[in-house]
């Protein structure tokens, strides 16, 4: 676009001698003779070459054809949306053009790829991801298209070629070329993926050279992957991660900091900087330590990573992690929500439970959906939950009382534990609802108050601990963590079947 219009140009351009020489034809692409010549191009980019001598004489005529009716539509469409000022002078524009015409060579990295530099180790492809990542930015992409009109077929080509290579060598790659790997048929998905990647990249780092990585390559690398892992939910072997701490530490000059087998010194763990605690989160041996030195920084904005955390953890350390991440407070309740999706049953259980602890008003209505779908026994946990909120959520339940997707087993204990907290005439006064239903459940919740009642005395320890209940003794403990009373020994894990 240039002074107010657009202008096309074409170029011929032959490499035969060594080097580029082109002939240029320019015009406006709004008029109707340019408008034609790109309607044409755009079905089929293909022209009639005609050579002659400088006295005038024919010599032959070719046939120039190019995979570029994408890059005309582009053009075209730019050119349809295209919002300029009063039309000016367009034989000034289109001289104007010329003589500042685009670059014909290829400093780009679409090139086609019998042109294209071999990518003989991990080095090179990750000097290639590099510049390719630099070209994939809509700006850029946009000037490869319609300014260096490279074919789209040779920009398809590039990304498969280079991120193949990138995978084999087990090598990082942005989000943006972790989901065209993906697209290309590289994986199946982001886990599969970075399951990939993790595999091969152990296996450039056992060859020769290591792939002619530097290692602060190496251990960016590994940062990367382990935070890919982490997105995509997948669990590394703790020998997988030792392998990379035992790489970052080195680049980083902190060899001190790892035992001579290369494994972490947990006493030392606490004062690492957040990125590297983050990373740690995903350290089976020590992402229970990671984390509560991270609750401890009290940064709210570690909520996320640090719920995503939990929802790998054994039991024993679910209980004793869950409770601190209440310090972080509201801010972190979206996290805690999001919680109650959790594979495991005592996860799902802990959430819910620092959600009541919390207080959290926008967490009454997940704690019930919560209620309707919970599979195991940790249900009466989630109802007793759910109660502790008492008139903040009686409305909220009342709703739903006619709701037969929900047991009404689990709405009459809720219901009774709401009796307990302050809602008792409220209660009371379902039993006489038109609706049998909601009448029905407000006695069944009257029959259930000793329920209710016992099951919040053993949680709080103001009756008998009733160990062989494995959902009440994990609440107890939590209550306990929370008051600072746990005692030193973890919980024991008296069913560990859905550990999962």
């Amino acid at each position: 676009v240039d002074d107010g219009g657009p202008v096309v140009i074409l170029s011929l351009v032959d490499e035969r001698s060594g080097r580029f020489s082109s002939v240029r034809a320019a015009f406006d692409p709004r008029a109707p003779a340019g408008r034609l010549v790109l309607e044409s191009l755009r079905r089929r980019f293909e022209a009639s070459v005609w050579f002659y001598e400088p006295s005038g004489r024919w010599v032959r005529t070719s046939r120039v054809v190019s995979p570029r009716e994408m890059n005309v539509a582009r053009i075209l469409d730019r050119v349809g949306r295209l919002r300029t000022g009063p039309e000016t002078d367009v034989e000034a524009r289109v001289a104007h053009a010329l003589a500042a015409p685009a670059p014909t060579n290829t400093d780009h990295p679409f090139a086609a790829d019998a042109s294209a530099s071999p990518l003989h180790d991990a080095a090179s492809a990750r000097a290639a991801v590099t510049r390719l990542t630099e070209w994939s930015g809509a700006e850029a992409m946009d000037h490869a298209l319609t300014v260096l009109s490279v074919p789209h077929e040779h920009v398809e080509a590039a990304y498969v070629r280079v991120l193949g290579e990138a995978v084999r060598h087990g090598l990082a790659l942005p989000r943006a070329l972790a989901d065209r790997a993906i697209a290309a048929g590289l994986a199946r998905d982001a886990a599969d993926l970075v399951r990939t990647q993790i595999d091969a990249f152990q296996g450039t780092l056992r060859g020769a050279g290591r792939g002619a990585l530097e290692a602060g390559s190496v251990a960016d690398n590994w940062e990367q992957l382990m935070k890919a892992a982490a997105e995509a939910d997948v669990t590394l072997e703790a020998e997988v991660h030792d392998l990379a701490w035992r790489d970052l530490r080195a680049a980083r000059g902190e060899k001190d900091a790892a035992a001579s087998n290369g494994t972490l010194d947990p006493d030392r763990i606490a004062a690492m900087g957040i990125p590297e605690l983050v990373l740690l989160l995903e350290h089976p041996r020590h992402r229970r330590v990671a984390a509560l030195a991270l609750v401890e920084r009290g940064d709210a904005s570690l909520a996320e990573p640090l719920c995503k955390a939990v929802r790998k953890m054994a039991r024993a350390d679910v209980v004793c992690v869950v409770p601190r991440l209440t310090r972080l407070g509201d801010d972190a309740g979206d996290a805690l929500i999001d919680g109650l999706s959790a594979r495991k049953t005592f996860a799902r259980q802990a959430f819910a439970l620092a959600i009541a602890h919390l207080k959290l008003r926008r967490g009454v209505v997940p704690l019930l959906h919560a209620l309707g779908a919970e599979p195991s026994d940790a249900w009466r946990e989630i109802a007793r939950a759910f109660g502790s909120f008492g008139n903040a959520s009686f409305r909220t339940l009342a709703q739903k009382l006619g709701d037969a997707r929900v047991p009404e087993e689990r709405l009459a204990l809720t219901l009774a534990h709401l009796a307990h907290q302050g809602c008792s005439k409220q209660v009371e006064a379902l039993e006489k609802d038109p609706d049998p239903r909601i009448a029905r459940l407000a006695i069944a919740a009257r029959g259930c108050k000793s329920e209710a009642r016992h099951q919040e005395e053993q949680v709080t320890g103001k009756g008998a601990a009733d160990t062989s209940d494995a959902v009440l003794a994990f609440s107890r403990r939590f209550h306990q963590e929370l008051e600072g009373t746990a005692p030193e020994v973890d919980l024991a894990a008296a069913d560990t079947s859905d550990d999962g």
